[in-house]
C-alpha cells in the first residue's frame, strides 16, 4: 500500500532462517568492488530522526500474518569457514565494530551498547536515548575478506520496547557509501503488530525511500528484561538486485543501481532498542533455510470431534535442498498429531490447550497453540419465546440471507469455546457452524473473495450471527442450536441461557427462491418486502442474474449493515441508500484480519465499471492500532469509473484505496494517515469535505491527507476542486492538533508520480504551513518530482482558509503555485476527466456547469441529497462541508450556459458552519445550537437570507453524528403567534406580512429564498424536521403537535402548509408558475403548542 514514514515492518510468518552459515563458495567476481579498507570508517553527518513519525505507509503487498520463532536453545557459534564475516558476540566484545552512537552526542545518535549476557548467549544490546542515525559500522579491517558488492547480511533480531520515541525503525545497512547513502533491510517495529513492516530502505543524498514494503507482525520484548522473540532479518545485494528475507523466507525484491561497490554493513534506527546477534556475511548465491507452513496461522481453535486440519509444510535447507521436519504434540490426549508426504494432521481429541511443534533439521521452529472445546452436545433447555429472535420462531419466509439475531434480557458477554449450528430439519444433518474464533468466509459469486471474520457480534443486549455464505436454500426448513457456553452472564426470556438446541423450537423456512431478472432491488435488514436482508446478497443477485452491461439498482433502507462487500465483474450497479447518516454499512475489516489491499478493504470492487453510491455511509470501525490499514473501499478497476454522491466514507489509516477514474460529489471523507490514496488515472473530489480525524492512539504524531501513487505523469491523478479540508473529532474524541496534518507524503522512488491539485480549496489550521511532507520532513523520502511544477507533482490554486480568505502559502515547500491559466486543466469536472476513454472523455454530471471560475453552477436533481457533509472549525469536533456553499440562483441565467437548458435543473443548498460562522456565537457542539448573533435586517449567505430579531431566535444545529447541521428556529416565525391565541396558516390566504421585521402583524425569523419573477415553473423543496418531540402530556408536554411549517411569498399569501412536528427529516415541496413571485419564505408557526422549532437540513430549486 503505500509509504510513508520511515520503514519497515517485520514479521512474521512460518518460515524461519538457519542460524548456520553457507559452507561453501567463494566471493562472487560478478561485479568489481572497490576494497573495503580504502573506506573510512569516521563518520560523516549523522541522520538525527527525533522527528520521525512513527506511523508506517501503507503497503499493498503482505505475507503470512503468523508469528515465528527462531532462537535456538544453545548459543550459535561461527563457523571456520564459509563466510566473509561473521561476529557472533561470544568473546564478549565489540572490538569488530566502530560504534558511533554514544551519551556525551550533541547531534547524533546518542543511546548506549553493552554486550548482554543471556543465559550464557552474548549478544550486543542497543538502548535508545533521544535520536538516532548511523549507530555502527564494521570497522574496514574486519571487512576486508569482502572483495565483491554481490554479498548477503543477515543478523539475528530481537526487538525491545522503549520508552524514548515513538519511532521504531531497526535497519542492517549494505553497500555503505557515507552516512547518507546506503541500502538497507529494515524492520519497522510498533505498539501495534498491525502496523509493522519488513521493507527495504534506501538512503541517498540524506533521504529516505521506502520502495519495498511488506506487513508482517512483530513482537517486542519488555522494557529492561531479556525476553522477546528473536527475528532473523537477511538483505541481499546481488548484481543491481537487493532482496529482504525475514525467517528464511524471501520478502520482496528491488532492482536499484545507485550504488554498486562493496561498501561497508552497519546499523541505523530513529530510534529503538534491541539485542542483536550472529552477525554474518556470506555469498549472496547462498540461500538461507526455511520452514513454511500452510495455513499460516499461529493459533488453531476447534470443538472435539470435529474434522482433522491439515497443515502443508515446505522446508528448505540452506543448499536449497528439501528439509526433515517433525511435528510434536506437546498433549496427545487434546491434540493428535501424524506427519507424512509433507501433510501435518492436527485431530482435536479431548478439551484443553497444546502445542503444536514444527522443528527442521536445520534448527527453525514454528508453533501453533490449540485451543479444544469440549465436543458439541445438543442443548434441551426450552424457552417462551416471544419476540427474541430472528428470523422468529416458525417464520415461514425467512431469508436465505439473513443475519440471526438472538436479543438477551440484558447484555450477554461473548464466551471462548462453543459454536452456532445451523441443522436441516428434515434428516438433522448438520449445514453450517460457525465458531468464536478462526472463522472464515467465502463471498460472492463466481470468483470469490476469502476473508477471515468475524460473525459473532454483540451490540447491547442482541447478539448477531452470520452465516456462512449461501449455507442457506430456498424453500428448506431449518432450526439453530447454540452451544450454552458461547453466551453467558444474561438470561434469555427471562430464564438462565444454557443453550438452545432443537427442543426451544427455533427454527424457520426460508422464502421460494427469487425469480431471475430483476433489475430493481429492496435491501432491509427488518422490513417484510425488502429483495434482500444484506447488501452482500443483492450484489451476488446482481453478478449472477443480470448481464454485464445491463444496469441494476440496489435500494438499502435504513439500517447499519455489518458486512464486508464484494463486487467484481459487473458494470452500471447502483446502491442508493435511504439516507446517507442512517444507511451505514460498516465491518472492523483490517490488515491485521485481512493482510494485504484485496483482503482489508471493508468494500473491493474489481474489473467493474460505473458503480454508484449514492446517499449513503461506508464505514471502517478498525481503530488504527487494533488493525493498522483498513480501507472502506478498494476501487481496483484500472479503467473502470467510480461515481459516489451525498455520501461518506469513514475510517481512520487508508479510508480510500482507488485506481481508474473516480468522482466523488458533495462527499465526507474522514480518516487520518494516508486516507486517500492509490493509483488513480483521475480523482476528483468536487464540492466535498476531507475531514482529519483525530487519531485513537493519540495525536502525537499528526497526521497526512494524501499519498498518491499515479503511474503516468500525464495522468491528473487526485485533484480537489471546490472543497474543504477540515478537522475532527476521532473515534475517540481526540481532535487533531493544529499545524500537525500534511495534504500529502509521497511514497519516495522514482517508478509512480505525486499528482496532487488543490483548486479553490479551504484549509483548517490544522494543514501544517509547510503543507506537503517533502524529503526530510519527518523523514519523508522525497517526492516524484521532488518539487511540483505546473504539470506534474504537488500543487495548489486559490488555496483559502475556512472563512474563504486567501491563505499565505510564503512557507509552503515542495509545492507548485498554479497561475489562472495553469488550472485550465482542472477547472471542471470534464477537463479532469478528459483523457478518459483515450481521450473521449467523461462528464458524469453535464448539466451542471460549475467549474474553478463559477462555483455555484446548477446540479441535476438526480444529485440532489437529503443529507449534506459538514466541516469543521478546528476547535470544533464537527466539520462544515463546502458542498453548502453551491448558491441558490433563480431564473434563466444559472441556465445560461448549459448546452441542455430545457432539463430541469435542481440547486441544492446546505447549511455549513463556514458559511455561518461570522453570524453565530460559535461553533455546534454535537447534538446542539450555536446561536445566531441578532440581525437588524435579513442577512444573505450563499443566496439564502436569514433574519433573527433576537440573539438565538435562529439557532445553527449540529447533529449527533456530528456530520451534518441545519437552522433551527428556536420558536415560532410570527410575531402575534401566542399559546392561547395561536397563528393558524391557510393555503390561499394572508396570516403575516413577512416585510413586516419584529413588529405586529410581522415576522421575528426567517430563511427566504429570493427567486427571478418568470412563469417557467420552479420548485421549491425545504427538508426539514423538528427539534422537539411530538406533544405527550406526561413526557413531552411542550412537544409538538399542531405546529405548522408553511411557504409564503414576498406579499404574505400562504402557499404551502405541512405539519411541523416530527423529529424525522420531512419535506415540503411547492411548484409555482405566477410570474410575480420574487421570494419565497419558509415560515413557522406553533400554532398553540407550547414548544418546539424546526430544523431546515437543506433547500432546493429546481427549474
Amino acid at each position: 500500500m503505500k509509504t510513508t514514514s520511515l520503514i519497515a515492518l517485520l514479521c512474521t510468518a512460518g518460515m524461519l532462517t538457519a542460524c548456520g552459515g553457507s559452507s561453501n563458495s567463494s566471493p562472487s567476481s560478478s561485479s568489481s568492488s572497490q576494497p573495503a579498507s580504502q573506506i573510512s570508517s569516521s563518520s560523516s553527518v549523522a541522520l538525527s530522526s527525533s522527528s520521525v513519525s512513527s506511523e508506517v505507509s501503507s503497503s499493498e503487498e503482505s505475507s503470512s500474518s503468523s508469528v515465528s520463532s527462531s532462537a535456538p536453545a544453545t548459543a550459535w557459534t561461527c563457523p571456520a569457514t564459509g563466510l566473509y564475516f561473521c561476529d557472533d558476540f561470544s568473546a564478549n566484545n565489540t572490538d569488530k565494530w566502530n560504534l558511533k552512537a554514544a551519551t556525551e552526542n550533541s547531534s547524533g545518535p546518542n543511546g548506549v551498547f553493552d554486550i548482554a549476557d543471556d543465559n550464557g548467549n552474548y549478544a550486543l544490546r542497543y538502548t535508545a536515548a533521544a535520536t538516532g542515525g548511523v549507530i555502527a559500522l564494521i570497522k574496514p579491517e574486519a571487512f576486508s575478506g569482502v572483495t565483491s558488492a554481490d554479498y548477503y547480511v543477515e543478523a539475528k533480531i530481537r526487538p525491545r520496547a522503549n520508552s524514548t520515541t515513538g519511532n521504531k525503525q531497526i535497519y542492517v545497512i549494505t553497500r555503505y557509501v557515507d552516512d547518507n547513502n546506503w541500502y538497507a533491510g529494515a524492520l519497522n517495529v510498533q505498539n501495534a503488530a498491525t502496523s509493522t513492516q519488513v521493507e527495504i530502505a534506501k538512503m541517498k543524498a540524506g533521504s529516505i525511500s521506502r520502495p519495498k514494503q511488506v506487513k508482517k507482525p512483530i513482537e517486542q520484548g519488555t522494557l529492561g528484561m531479556l525476553d522477546g522473540q528473536w527475528y532473523t532479518l537477511r538483505i541481499e545485494a546481488l548484481g543491481n538486485n537487493l532482496t529482504v528475507y525475514l525467517d528464511g523466507e524471501t520478502i520482496a525484491t528491488h532492482t536499484d543501481s545507485d550504488f554498486t561497490e562493496a561498501g561497508l554493513i552497519g546499523l541505523w534506527t530513529a530510534n529503538k532498542s534491541f539485542e542483536i546477534d550472529d552477525i554474518k556475511v556470506g555469498n549472496a548465491n547462498d540461500k538461507p533455510a526455511s520452514l513454511l507452513i500452510s495455513p499460516a496461522a499461529n493459533t488453531y481453535a476447534a470443538e472435539v470431534g470435529d474434522a482433522p486440519r491439515a497443515i502443508t509444510i515446505t522446508a528448505k535447507t540452506d543448499a536449497g535442498a528439501d528439509d526433515q521436519v517433525t511435528v510434536v504434540s506437546s498433549d496427545n490426549a487434546i491434540v493428535s498429531v501424524s506427519n507424512s508426504d509433507g501433510v501435518a494432521t492436527l485431530t482435536p481429541v479431548g478439551e484443553g490447550t497444546a502445542t503444536i511443534t514444527f522443528t527442521s533439521s536445520s534448527g527453525l521452529v514454528r508453533t501453533i497453540t490449540a485451543t479444544i472445546a469440549p465436543q458439541f452436545v445438543m442443548p434441551t433447555a426450552t424457552y417462551s419465546f416471544t419476540n427474541q429472535l430472528s428470523p422468529a420462531a416458525g417464520e415461514t419466509n425467512a431469508y436465505e440471507d439473513a443475519t440471526l439475531k438472538l436479543t438477551f434480557d440484558s447484555a450477554p458477554t461473548l464466551g471462548t469455546a462453543g459454536s452456532v449450528r445451523i441443522f436441516k430439519t428434515s434428516d438433522d444433518s448438520l449445514v453450517d457452524k460457525i465458531a468464536l474464533v478462526d472463522e472464515a468466509d467465502a463471498i460472492g459469486f463466481g470468483t470469490l473473495r476469502s476473508l477471515k471474520t468475524k460473525p459473532i457480534r454483540i451490540s447491547g443486549n442482541t447478539a448477531s450471527i452470520s452465516l456462512h455464505a449461501n449455507k442457506l436454500q430456498p424453500g428448506t426448513s431449518y432450526y439453530v442450536a447454540i452451544s450454552g457456553s458461547v453466551f453467558s452472564g444474561a438470561n434469555l426470556a427471562g430464564q438462565a441461557f444454557t443453550g438452545v438446541g432443537k427442543n426451544a423450537n427455533w427454527s424457520f423456512t426460508t422464502r421460494p427462491a427469487l425469480v431471475a431478472g430483476l433489475t430493481n432491488l429492496v435491501v432491509d435488514d427488518n422490513g417484510t418486502t425488502a429483495d434482500f436482508r444484506s447488501v452482500q446478497g443483492a450484489l451476488n443477485y446482481v453478478m449472477q442474474n443480470i448481464a454485464l452491461d445491463d444496469a441494476a439498482t440496489i435500494t438499502i433502507n435504513n439500517g447499519i449493515y455489518e458486512e464486508p462487500l464484494y463486487l467484481r465483474n459487473k458494470n452500471n450497479v447502483t446502491l442508493i441508500g435511504e439516507s446517507r447518516d442512517n444507511t451505514v454499512i460498516q465491518y472492523p475489516n483490517n490488515e491485521l484480519l485481512n493482510s494485504g489491499s484485496t483482503g482489508r478493504a471493508l468494500f473491493l470492487v474489481e474489473a467493474a465499471d460505473m458503480l454508484t453510491l449514492e446517499n449513503l455511509t461506508l464505514k471502517n470501525t478498525t481503530l488504527i492500532g487494533a488493525g493498522g490499514q483498513a480501507e472502506t473501499i478498494y476501487f481496483n478497476s484500472t479503467n473502470g469509473r467510480l461515481i459516489a454522491k451525498n455520501a461518506n466514507f469513514i475510517s481512520e489509516q487508508d479510508t480510500l484505496l482507488l485506481k481508474g477514474w473516480t468522482w466523488f460529489y458533495n462527499t465526507l471523507v474522514a480518516g487520518n494517515v494516508d486516507f486517500i490514496w492509490g493509483y488513480s488515472k483521475a480523482s476528483l473530489f468536487e464540492k466535498s469535505e476531507i475531514r482529519s480525524l483525530g487519531r485513537s492512539t493519540g495525536n502525537s504524531n499528526g497526521g497526512y491527507v494524501l499519498q498518491a501513487r499515479v503511474e503516468a505523469a500525464g495522468d491528473k491523478g487526485f485533484v480537489f476542486l471546490n472543497s474543504s479540508l477540515t478537522s475532527g473529532a476521532g473515534p475517540t474524541n481526540e481532535t487533531p492538533v493544529d499545524g500537525t496534518h500534511y495534504l500529502a507524503r509521497s511514497p519516495g522512488g522514482t517508478t509512480t508520480f505525486d499528482n496532487i491539485v488543490f483548486v479553490n480549496t479551504k484549509m483548517g489550521s490544522h494543514i501544517n504551513e509547510k503543507g506537503w511532507a517533502g524529503s526530510g520532513v519527518n523523514s519523508q523520502p522525497a517526492a516524484n518530482p521532488g518539487t511540483g511544477n505546473a504539470t506534474t507533482g504537488w500543487r495548489e490554486y486559490n488555496t483559502m482558509d475556512l472563512n474563504g480568505a486567501p491563505l499565505n502559502l510564503t512557507a509552503r515547500q515542495f509545492g507548485y503555485s498554479l497561475s489562472l491559466a495553469e488550472v485550465a486543466g482542472y477547472c471542471s469536472r470534464a477537463q479532469v476527466f478528459a483523457g478518459y476513454n483515450n481521450g473521449a472523455g467523461w462528464n458524469p454530471l453535464p448539466d451542471d456547469v460549475s467549474d474553478c471560475v463559477n462555483v455555484g453552477g446548477v446540479v441535476t436533481s438526480s444529485s440532489s441529497s437529503s443529507a449534506g457533509s459538514s466541516e469543521s472549525n478546528n476547535s470544533s469536533s464537527a466539520a462544515t462541508s463546502s458542498a453548502a456553499s453551491s448558491a441558490i440562483v433563480g431564473g434563466s441565467s444559472s441556465e445560461a450556459g448549459s448546452s441542455s437548458s430545457a432539463v430541469p435543473v435542481t440547486t441544492t443548498w446546505i447549511p455549513t458552519y463556514a458559511d455561518f460562522q461570522s453570524v453565530v456565537a460559535a461553533a455546534p457542539a454535537i447534538n446542539n445550537n450555536a446561536n445566531f448573533n441578532a440581525t437588524v435586517a435579513p442577512i444573505t449567505i450563499g443566496g439564502i437570507k436569514f433574519y433573527s430579531a433576537s440573539a438565538g431566535s435562529l439557532r445553527l444545529h449540529l447533529n449527533s453524528a456530528g456530520t451534518e447541521y441545519a437552522v433551527n428556529y428556536n420558536g415560532t416565525s410570527v410575531k402575534d403567534d401566542i399559546e392561547n391565541a395561536p397563528v393558524t396558516f391557510v393555503e390561499g390566504s394572508s396570516q403575516v406580512n413577512p416585510g413586516e421585521l419584529n413588529a405586529a402583524g410581522g415576522v421575528t425569523r426567517f430563511v427566504s429564498v429570493p427567486v427571478s419573477p418568470s412563469a417557467t415553473p420552479l420548485t421549491l423543496t425545504v427538508t426539514y424536521s423538528n427539534g422537539s418531540g411530538n406533544y405527550d402530556a406526561v413526557t413531552t408536554p411542550k412537544g409538538c403537535l399542531n405546529g405548522q411549517i408553511a411557504i409564503v411569498d414576498q406579499a404574505g399569501k400562504t402557499l404551502k402548509v405541512a405539519s411541523a412536528c416530527g423529529t424525522t427529516k420531512s419535506t415540503i415541496s411547492l411548484t409555482i408558475t405566477d410570474s410575480s413571485v420574487s421570494e419565497l419564505f419558509v415560515l413557522m408557526s406553533r400554532n398553540g403548542d407550547g414548544g418546539g422549532g424546526i430544523r431546515i437540513w437543506n433547500i432546493e430549486i429546481t427549474k
